[in-house]
């Protein structure tokens, strides 16, 4: 188990046990030092999201860009075709998590697990690896500890300290080879084109694609497409949620010259209510299981698989990192 899967396990967590654990850290979090309004040191003051100087979330869901082959769908109002296809990959985790889990306990274990995400901030890198993705920890690099290194002198320190309210935002599908994926991520990273890899985008919906030997052409038809799309979509699936959360949060840091033991007290530069949106991506599973966060198997229709969750962006962070990938691989 993860370090925070216990967080969304069906009926563990309320929102009144939420409010109280909020409420045990800010006891807690009484011994700190208030710097309020001080500088931060380098490389604090760089730090990617959540931080008075990084860019807030944007008030509106992100997508990246439709796919050139998606022709036909142009001519479809632009605003109909995010209703659609927002609502389809809604209800596709409505079908694969099942009621009693989505979405409110998602949203509530989600919302507790980000708390504990900060928290976990200073724990070495191999401990994070197991609640963020590879390009997350890339991301924050510099900013996390080594395993068997001494602490950073400086490293981040961010608390939620009060939830107002949290709620599902978009939820993202893909579709394909799970090792198809891997390979176009690399493709785009490089700006380096193999013709047997394609990506077919549309909104909240991803779907990648290998050519098998025999196939020498991306068919040229919006049928031949929709067909070779219906193949790879048996191969593998996985979710992709944004979760909007409202709340006050205090970000500061921690200075190790301070003392060397687990109980330094944090430095409080600011304190300030804000939106943030956090996304979580689930492994990469087969189209036939029903995601469960329980790992019991019955005689449903759906074979249940268990789910693990990981954080893999904050403020869609990572998104426009990625965004900027595609456009160029789409220019060269």
């Amino acid at each position: 188990m993860g370090l925070f899967s216990y967080c969304f396990k069906k009926k563990r967590l309320t929102s009144s046990s939420i409010l109280s654990h909020q409420r045990g850290l800010w006891v807690r979090s009484s011994l700190t030092q208030d710097l309020s309004g001080s500088p931060l040191p380098s490389p604090i003051d760089k730090f990617p999201f959540v931080f008075k100087h990084a860019p807030k979330a944007p008030a509106y869901s992100r997508f990246f860009p439709p796919s050139k082959d998606l022709k036909p769908l142009t001519y479809v109002f632009d605003s109909l075709q995010s209703i659609f296809a927002t609502y389809s990959s809604y209800s596709s985790a409505e079908v694969r998590f099942g009621k009693d889990y989505w979405p409110n306990e998602f949203s509530i274990g989600a919302t507790y697990a980000i708390g504990k995400f900060f928290q976990l901030l200073k724990e070495p890198r191999s401990r994070l690896s197991e609640i963020m993705t590879e390009d997350l920890l890339v991301l924050l690099d510099e900013y996390i500890r080594k395993d068997n290194d001494e602490p950073l002198r400086l490293q981040p320190y961010i608390r939620l300290k009060q939830v107002y309210n949290s709620k599902i935002r978009a939820v993202y599908v893909n579709f394909g080879c799970k090792d198809t994926f891997k390979c176009l991520s690399e493709l785009e990273k490089s700006n380096v084109k193999d013709p047997r890899y394609i990506r077919i985008r549309w909104k909240t919906f991803n779907i990648g694609l290998k050519l098998t030997s025999y196939e020498k052409d991306v068919p040229s038809s919006f049928s031949g497409i929709k067909n070779l799309s219906i193949r790879e979509m048996k191969k593998g699936v996985s979710y992709a949620v944004d979760l909007e959360i409202d709340g006050e949060f205090e970000t500061g840091y921690f200075d190790f010259l301070d003392g060397k033991n687990e109980n330094i007290l944090p430095k409080i530069v600011n304190k300030e209510k804000r939106t943030i949106v956090v996304t979580f991506q689930s492994q990469h599973c087969n189209p036939a299981c029903k995601l469960s966060v329980e790992d019991v198997y019955d005689d449903d229709e759906l074979v249940k698989e268990g789910v693990e969750w990981k954080i893999s962006d904050i403020d869609y962070v990572i998104f426009e990192k990625r965004l900027r990938d595609i456009e160029n691989f789409e220019k060269g």
